[in-house]
């Protein structure tokens, strides 16, 4: 009997022995769990906290893109301008000319087609076609930047048929 009460008593033993080691065993492994689900909740926390600073920062770099694609898109017009204004400004001594000829043409073909008319009105009108074509070439050359005044030549004169 002796044998018997001393393998229950060892029996005993080793059972609060595995019951005390499995015991810790689970509470170590209930705190790794735990602990794997808090870096698991704080890294999902800091993925979405990331994914919502990376949205914005996108947000902001597409509005930078919007700003300079406008800047680029005004600056090209401005350069079309520029240069616009530099070809009349190297050649504007040229173009003026031109322009005066160009007038001066205009108006003297007009009055060999309404020559008829002309003498009907007493020239009159064709003075006054003369001196609205003197105007608006005037006009012209002030837009491009130079002041300039056309006199009207004597073909022109109201005394001529």
């Amino acid at each position: 009997m002796q044998t018997l009460l001393i393998i229950l008593i060892v029996t005993m033993i080793a059972q609060t022995v595995l019951f005390i080691i499995s015991n810790f065993i689970d509470r170590n492994r209930e705190k790794q769990a735990a602990n794997a689900t808090k870096l698991w909740e704080e890294a999902q926390h800091n993925f979405f906290v990331e994914k919502e600073q990376m949205r914005k920062n996108c947000d902001a770099k597409d509005a930078i893109i919007k700003q300079w694609i406008d800047k680029c898109n005004k600056l090209d017009f401005e350069l079309s301008e520029t240069r616009k204004v530099n070809g009349l400004l190297k050649n504007r001594v040229g173009y003026i000319e031109c322009l005066k000829e160009s007038f001066n043409q205009q108006a003297e073909a007009e009055w060999e087609s309404n020559a008829i008319f002309a003498e009907s009105c007493k020239k009159s009108q064709r003075l006054c076609y003369v001196e609205g074509m003197k105007a608006g070439a005037e006009w012209i050359c002030q837009a491009v930047g130079v002041k300039v005044e056309f006199e009207i030549d004597g073909r022109f004169e109201e005394g001529e048929k």
